[in-house]
């Protein structure tokens, strides 16, 4: 646990030099953490709520930047993709032009990441036998649940909900054995591989909330082109995790106890 905070806090220090980087890797590693957390029911709230108040605080700032790189990675698929407006309000926002958070920002990330310490020095994880079994196996029936509704509803709220329950159960199980896997079809392999793919729709779908619902440019259709062909990816993905790895993750969890 005290591992994790500490590369969160190695990526704090770099901020300065090298943000979207930085950022990236805090966001990241501090997802990474809360998943593993939920792995404990006895796990400190407070350290929940802190990593979630510095995931959220540094959030408009990876948003801001991932916009301009999938707009700039859409319009070089194609002529007539390319949308002067769009382009002017995604070069000036503020998150993109100034990267470096502000000094309050800072201070709120430090004080934070203060919090996380101290109650880390008093924290002892119980993160083996049945109990963590019944956690991850939970996180395994939610994604499920979330797989469902989006056969139903592949909205952008809904899809989103499905790509952090993905990703929650892919940080879990990394932190219990480890990289991937050498077989292909492994349920480490695939909640990974279903996260990053979640993940792109997710990228399309933050994009084009930037512009206006009413739009109907060569863009716009494109982008939702786009989002059809991997949904029809990701909801194969799905049903291979899901549903064809079903056994194979209990097996798999199964060793823990």
């Amino acid at each position: 646990m005290e591992n994790l905070l500490q590369d969160i806090q190695e990526s704090r220090s770099t901020l300065p030099t090298d943000s979207i980087l930085a950022i990236h890797d805090i966001r990241k590693s501090t997802k990474y953490l809360r998943a593993v957390l939920k792995l404990d029911t006895a796990a400190p709230i407070s350290i929940t709520r802190s990593l979630q108040m510095i995931s959220r605080l540094l959030a408009p700032y990876r948003d801001a930047h991932v916009n301009v790189q999938v707009y700039q990675n859409l319009i070089n698929t194609g002529d007539g993709l390319q949308d002067q407006e769009l382009e002017l309000r995604l070069y000036q926002n503020p998150y993109y032009s100034d990267p470096i958070p502000g000094a309050l920002q800072l201070e709120i990330l430090d004080n934070q990441f203060i919090i996380c310490a101290n109650c880390l020095k008093s924290y002892h994880p119980k993160l083996t036998g049945a109990r963590v079994v019944d956690q991850v196996e939970e996180t395994f029936r939610s994604g499920i649940k979330a797989f469902n509704k989006v056969r139903k509803d592949s909205g952008a709220p809904v899809l989103h909900s499905w790509r952090k329950k993905t990703k929650r159960l892919w940080y879990q199980l990394h932190f219990l054995f480890g990289e991937e896997h050498t077989q292909l079809i492994h349920p480490v392999n695939s909640s990974d591989s279903l996260g990053q793919s979640l993940g792109e729709i997710h990228d399309l779908d933050v994009l084009r909330f930037v512009l206006p619902d009413e739009s109907d440019t060569q863009l716009t259709r494109f982008i939702q082109h786009q989002r059809e062909v991997l949904l029809t990816e990701t909801v194969e993905q799905g049903n291979q995790l899901f549903i064809q790895q079903n056994l194979s993750f209990h097996q798999l969890i199964n060793q823990l106890k």
